[in-house]
Order: structure tokens, then sequence, then C-alpha cells
């Protein structure tokens, strides 16, 4: 396995859990997977997103439709997201194979100690991200258990059903319906957002490789002249994979910003609102944390590739 797929490797596993990167190199095919991949997407992305929206036709106080749309906004976003990368699967497994080609990957113990820094950055805002993230998931699927509402009956999120689902045990049966959507929800939006970053960490380190290949030319021969050649296709390699690379997360990213920053703006009004220190404090405080570095993810990385593609030039 390369040092790209080795990096992200349990980020590919997650996606493949939620039914969003087939096995190898194929894209969805009329399979198995395939026909998981469907149901879990309508069944925990669209049907729990949809039931949430329709809340917001019958909710006549104000804090409650603000708390609705919080929700709404990111579990929408997380539905649009996931069928886009659905049906640019194939572009993503084409980016998936350069990246394998010979010429994007490490030749020397030099190149791949000046890429191991790179990557265990990567590493750590994984880490921090899926914590963050899941830490967040966790606070609002189990507040109505933190703060014994659920003897009235309050589910994790507000959302319209076209049945009386406060009754036993058919509010038991929602309410894991809702866990399981909102943890399907969050583990398929974290690893999008990762594998995007990495995608832009990858695009980045390839031009430290270059600089570095650059600089090591050896003296005017045949072979520095293979060398320069060899430096010019991986230049030209690097141009392809960013173009593509920008085609498969601009719509995203757009989509990311625009909800992202709705959500923590209603955040902070209820976070105005609602209790000092209390548990649904902490759930909007985690969740405004959570948004934070997932906005922070683009800008960081965008902003290494434009640092690394001025040394190149």
């Amino acid at each position: 396995m390369n040092v790209w797929k080795l990096t992200i490797k349990r980020n590919i596993l997650m996606l493949r859990i939620v039914g969003l990167w087939p096995k190898r190199n194929e894209i969805l095919k009329l399979n198995l997977y395939t026909f998981y991949a469907i149901i879990s997407t309508q069944l925990y992305l669209s049907c729990h997103t949809f039931f949430q929206l329709m809340q917001m036709y019958f909710v006549d106080d104000l804090e409650a439709l603000i708390s609705t749309i919080v929700a709404s906004c990111s579990e929408l976003l997380a539905s649009i997201k996931a069928i886009y990368f659905l049906i640019n699967a194939k572009l993503l497994k084409q980016l998936m194979d350069k990246l394998n080609t010979e010429s994007f990957q490490p030749r020397t113990s030099e190149e791949l100690a000046l890429v191991e820094p790179e990557l265990y950055v990567w590493q750590v805002m994984y880490l921090v991200f899926s914590l963050s993230g899941y830490m967040t998931i966790a606070l609002f699927t189990f507040f109505p258990i933190l703060d014994h509402s659920v003897y009235d009956y309050q589910l994790p999120f507000p959302a319209w059903y076209p049945f009386n689902f406060k009754v036993s045990p058919v509010y038991e049966i929602v309410y894991f319906y809702q866990a399981i959507s909102t943890w399907y929800l969050g583990v398929a939006h974290v690893n999008m957002d990762l594998l995007m970053a990495a995608l832009m960490l990858f695009a980045g380190v390839q031009c430290d490789i270059l600089c570095h290949r650059l600089k090591n030319l050896t003296e005017l021969s045949k072979e520095s002249d293979n060398e320069i050649t060899e430096c010019i296709k991986h230049h030209q390699k690097i141009i392809s994979f960013t173009k593509e690379c920008n085609t498969f997360v601009n719509m995203m990213v757009l989509g990311q910003f625009c909800s992202g920053l709705t959500s923590q703006a209603l955040c902070m009004f209820e976070l105005s609102v609602v209790g000092f220190m209390s548990n649904e404090f902490y759930s909007y405080l985690f969740y405004v944390g959570a948004v934070t570095v997932q906005i922070f993810l683009y800008c960081w990385f965008g902003n290494e590739i434009e640092l690394k593609v001025s040394h190149v030039y």
C-alpha cells in the first residue's frame, strides 16, 4: 500500500461503512453494496432530514424554530454532500488512481522524510476533528437522557412524524432511529470533509516533492535531461490533479461555508438563551467548536497549497 492510501486508510474504512466507498477501484454497480448504500443514505439521511424539515412548518415558537434550523442545516448539507459524493465517485477514483502513479510517490528516504511531517499534521487534524464531531453527536444524542426529558417523550432532535410517537414503545423506536441516523450522518459528514482536506494536503505535498527534486538536479548531462523531463511531467500531473480536485470539492466547500456560518450564527443565539452550564449549553458549545474546526480545515489546507505553490515558482 502506498503512503497516501496508508494515511487515509481509516478515513476510507469509515466511508465504506456508511456506504460511500465501494471496494477496490470500482464505482457503484448493481450489487449488494450498492443496495446497502442506497438504503442507508435514503433511510438515515434523506428521511431523517425530511422529518426535521417538516417540523419547521408546524413550529410556532422562535426558539424552537431556530433549534430545528440549526439541526436541519447540518443534516441537509450532509445529505446533499453524500449524494454529490456518490455522483462524483468516478472522479474521486480517478484522483486516487493518480496518487498511485509512480511520479506521485516518494522515491527516496529524503522525500519520505519530507512528507511525513505533513501527513502527521493531517492525522492530528483527523483526530481533533473526529473527536469534536463525535462528542457533539454524543451530547445531542443523549441530551434527553441527561436532563431527564425522556420522561416527557422528548427526542434528541425536534421532528415531525405522521403518527403519535409519544407512546411506548413507539417513542423508544423513534429515539433509536434518530440516534442511529445522527451517528450515521456524523460519521459520513466528518469523513467526507477529512477526505477532501486530505486531497488538498496531497496536492500541497506534491509541490514539496517537486521542489525537492528540482533542487537536487544533477549537473547538465543526459541523465539530468531525463530528470528535468520527469519534473515537467510531474508538474503537469500536479496541475491536472489540482484541477480535478477543485472540480470535486468546490460545490461541497461552498455549501459547507454557507451552512456552517448560518449554523454558527444561530447557535450563538441559542447559547444566549439556554441555561448557562446546562447540558444543552454544552451541546451547542461543542457544536460551534466542531463547525469552526470543520471550516478551519479547508482554510488551513487551502492556504498551505498557495504557500507551497509560491515556492515552486
